[in-house]
Parts: C-alpha cells; structure tokens; sequence
C-alpha cells in the first residue's frame, strides 16, 4: 500500500461529516447487519470511554468512484461535490452507521429484515443499572431518556422543564458522546484487490462476513451483490431471507465450476470480474438467471406443496431447480421433464440427499443430469439405494431433517381436513410459524410416555400430522379412541382421516384401549401408507420392501 496515516475525532465532528457526505460505501460491503442490543452496547462503550475499534478508511482517487455502492443508505449517500477524493468505509461502518441513525432518531432496517427505531434507544438514569442504553418499546418517562434527543441540537428546549438533577445527567451524557474520539486510520493504494483482501482479514473477527458476503467482495464491476439481494427481496413466504450463498451456487454450477464450495464459488466470480467479456456475458445470462429463480420457488410450491421457507427439504433444490429452468427457458417442463423432476424431489428429500457427507459430489451429479435434461434427453434420474423401513418408522420428526420437511410437503398435497367440521386445512394461506403450530401427535406423546414408549416411538414422523391447535386442544393428552369417539358417527371422519394419512379400522390400533400395543400396529401400518403414498408421488419405487 502506498501509505498510512492515523487521525482521531471527536464524536461531534463525525457530525459535520455526516452533513457533508463526505463517507463512500464500495460495492465490496454488506448491508447494515447489527441488531438494537449491539446499537446499545455500542453507545454503553462510548459512554464509559472504552474502546470501539478504529475506522478504517480507503482514501481514493476520483476516478475509483465506480465502486460506490448506493444501494446502502444506513449512512448518508456519497456526495462527489464536496470532495477531492473518496473516502471509502473499510471497516467501521456499523459504528458509524449507529451514530448517524441515534443522531437523527430515525428507523433503519438490517440485512435480516428486522427494523431497528433508533428513537427507541433510551439512556437509563438509575447509575447503577446495567446495561446503561436499553431499547425499548415502552419507556418510564421518570427513569429513561431518549438518547436522539438528548445529543439533538435542541436538547435544552427538549428538556426545558426537567429538574437541576436530571439536566446535570444529560449534559454528563451528551458531553461523554459527543467528546468521544474515534480512532481512524486511512490507507491509500489503487491497487483494489489490496483493499478486498484488508476487508476480508479484518472481519475475519468481529462479526464476521459470510460465505456470501467473501464472494461479492470479489464483483466489485458487476454488482453481483445488488442483482442477487434485488431478486431476493421479490421472494415471498419465508425465501426473501433465504442465505444468498444458495443463490450464488446455482451462478457456480452454470459457469462450470469445480465444486459449488465457497472456493468454488470465488473462483468463478473472480473469472468473471477479471474478464469484460464474461461481464457482458454475464449480463446477458443474468436477463435468464434472475426470473429462473422464482420460477424455481413457485414450482416448488405449486407442484410440491412447498408452502413456505420452513418447509423445503433442502435449499440447494432452488438453485438446482433454477439452473434447470435457466438452460431450458420455457415457462414449464414438458410431461418427461415433470416426471423425472417428481422423481429427483421426492427421492432427494426422503434420503437426505444433499446433507452430510459427499453432499457436494450429489449436487454436481444432479446438475449434470439437469443439464442434459433440459436439453430434451430422456434418460430417467436414478434410484441410486432403497430407503429402508425401520429408518422410516424411527425417524425423529423433531430434529427438522429432509425427511420429516418432505413428509409434509407429502402429507400437505393430501389436502389434510380438519377434525371438527371436516374441512380443508388452508395450510398455503399460512405462513411457517402458523404451519408449524399445526403439526401435532396422533397419540400425544404424553399419553405413550406414561405408557413406558421411548422418544424413538413417540416422535416418529408416523405419528405426526396437521392436526390444528383447536383441534390439539381438543385432543389434550387422551388416546385416540377417547378423542375421536364424538366423531365418528358423523359421517365424514373416514374421509378427515384418509386425509392425513390415518389407518382406521378396528384392526390397525387407532381405537384400541391398550394404547401401547395400539399405538404400535397404527404406527407399522402408517409408515406403510406414507412410503405408498411417497412412492405415488414419486412415480418410482423408493423403499425397500
């Protein structure tokens, strides 16, 4: 680097650089990610004079302006016309971003969609109290002080009326502030991949950049970070806050990347960015790219009941899928292409396919086979290993695994009913949380418990359905035969039950007393109804007999 120089500044003169928009964003940043706690600690360091970090300053020539990003606006927009050079945030900008914001008291939302009322940050008078700053939705006017207003230009007119004791407390707090040096230090080079590598090892620390973020680092002149975060925020029901690493794989997979790894992924960016060319190239596939992805995720949805993010066997379907649709661009899969699809996502999910071990190796195969799929060949995707019985019947539907999120996609497509009444259950109308307080035991698991049955049994997917919580009220802790008993001469229960999935003659242990030995027949026969039902779906057959 050509050289170095270190400054401090006091809090108060941040402000005059704030009003002249002195500060730069480069492409290579992300998005504002801290939450209110860290806006407070923040503030609580400040306040006790403890360290914050130093700034960490760019300072380019004009003619490095085409790595602004202003897409950020946390911090106020660059403004050419006040300076000779650009001042380009390196590290430091949450910090300096949560000063801006608490000195203009407004709202801000960060990367994870969560808005933070920066008016809401309020400093505690008790001296005692810890934490000092606290954010809150409802404050005691007697014990909290809104800090905007205590650093506001017009703090006396603000607090006119409050008492001797109160006043010598917020100029205390003010002073503390607003006298704080902050430590900058700017380097000066015009050599960018210097400034992507400081980036990088600097918040190798801290909170540290994600996979995601590593990568855009790398696209300072194709703005990949903007494209990727403008086609996600067009995503609905959970998908908007899917991580963009997932996006970018399905960019490394079109490009021929090695392995969609985070070094795969790099690799390719970086060839592209070294390359007008393959820019304009990229551009080009981009106009396909982007709507291939929310294709992708509505196919998903129509065809496999994938209702929201909660419920998606793996997310590495989506770029899978787009790429599909990217080398194809048609607006559906000819009846061949469905078929083998159904196949791919059924099979897929009940095996765990794309997690643990060798799960890269899984992707690049099935890639392969997309591509040649899209091309208009008709070579069936491969049942590669049978699903055995017993992992069905002890699959735990707790842990969240791809399994138990492709049983209820399965058991969503048999348009479940409800108990009482026998309607459908609108589980596309509600989103994750509402779907996931719906998912309840045919036999509590409170009612086995007591009967001596392990949480092997008593969690099996076998036992899981979309009761809702009325109907789970209803259920309390009693077995089946107890709950169901008002129901079932009203002539449309054999119709609810076959809509979850739920063997109900006398034979198969729903209306047995022994519970214990009930629950045991219905749970045999129930896995056998869901592996049929999979198999239906699948056009394949996927378990071993």
């Amino acid at each position: 680097m050509k050289g170095r120089e270190t400054k401090s500044f006091k809090i108060r003169s941040l402000e005059s650089f704030f009003a002249k928009r002195i500060f730069a964003i480069p492409r290579l940043q992300r998005e504002f990610v801290w939450n209110a706690k860290k806006a407070c600690d923040l503030l609580d360091s400040i306040y006790k004079g403890f360290p914050i970090g130093t700034v960490l300053i760019w300072r380019a020539k004009k003619a490095m302006q085409y790595n602004l990003n202003q897409e950020l606006t946390a911090l106020p927009i660059y403004n050419p016309n006040n300076n000779n050079k650009v001042y380009f945030i390196i590290d430091g900008q949450q910090r300096l971003s949560v000063l801006y914001r608490i000195m203009c008291g407004d709202k801000i939302e960060n990367s994870n969609g969560k808005e933070i009322d920066f008016s809401r940050i309020y400093l505690n008078l008790d001296k005692k109290a810890e934490p000092q700053f606290l954010y809150l939705r409802r404050h005691d006017e007697d014990q909290h002080l809104r800090v905007s207003d205590i650093l506001s230009p017009r703090w006396k007119t603000i607090f006119k009326n409050y008492p001797a004791y109160k006043m010598r407390k917020i100029k205390e707090c003010r002073e503390r502030i607003k006298n704080y040096k902050v430590p900058f230090e700017y380097i000066e080079t015009d050599n960018l991949g210097e400034v992507r590598e400081t980036f990088v090892r600097i918040n190798s620390t801290g909170t540290r950049l994600s996979s995601a973020d590593k990568a855009f680092t790398l696209a300072a002149s194709f703005n990949l970070k903007n494209r990727i975060n403008a086609i996600r925020r067009d995503f609905k029901n959970g998908f908007e806050n899917m991580d963009r690493i997932f996006l970018l794989r399905a960019i490394a997979l079109i490009y021929d990347a090695p392995q969609i790894s985070e070094r795969g992924i790099s690799s390719v960016i970086d060839k592209i960015e070294s390359s007008e060319e393959l820019q304009k190239e990229f551009d080009n596939d981009w106009k396909y790219l982007g709507p291939a992805y929310g294709k992708a995720i509505d196919y998903l949805k129509k065809n496999f009941c994938v209702y929201d993010y909660s419920m998606i066997p793996s997310v590495n379907m989506i770029p899978l899928l787009a790429t599909f649709f990217y080398h194809y661009n048609r607006s559906q899969p000819d009846p061949y292409q469905m078929r083998q699809i159904k196949k791919w996502f059924w099979y897929t999910g009940i095996t765990g396919r794309y997690s643990g071990a060798g799960y890269h190796k899984n992707i690049m195969e099935d890639y392969n086979y997309f591509l040649k799929l899209s091309e208009g060949k008709q070579k069936p995707f491969k049942i590669e290993e049978k699903v055995s019985f017993i992992k069905m019947k002890f699959s735990d539907y707790s842990g969240g695994s791809s399994l138990t999120k492709a049983f209820l996609c399965m058991l969503a497509s048999k348009k479940p009913r409800y108990l009482d009444g026998g309607g459908e259950i609108p589980l596309a109308q509600h989103n994750s949380s509402a779907n996931k307080k719906n998912r309840h035991h045919i036999f509590p698991r409170a009612h086995l418990r007591v009967k001596g049955l392990s949480r092997n049994y008593y969690n099996s997917i076998g036992n899981i359905t979309y009761f809702t919580w009325q109907d789970n009220i209803r259920v309390s802790s009693n077995p089946p035969y107890k709950y169901l008993a008002e129901y079932r001469n009203n002539g449309y229960l054999r119709k609810v039950l076959n809509s979850h999935l739920i063997p109900h003659t006398n034979e198969y242990g729903l209306w047995m007393r022994d519970t214990k030995k009930g629950y045991k027949l219905f749970l045999e026969e129930r896995i056998n109804l869901i592996c049929d039902q999979f198999e239906k779906l699948a056009g394949a057959e996927i378990f071993e007999d």
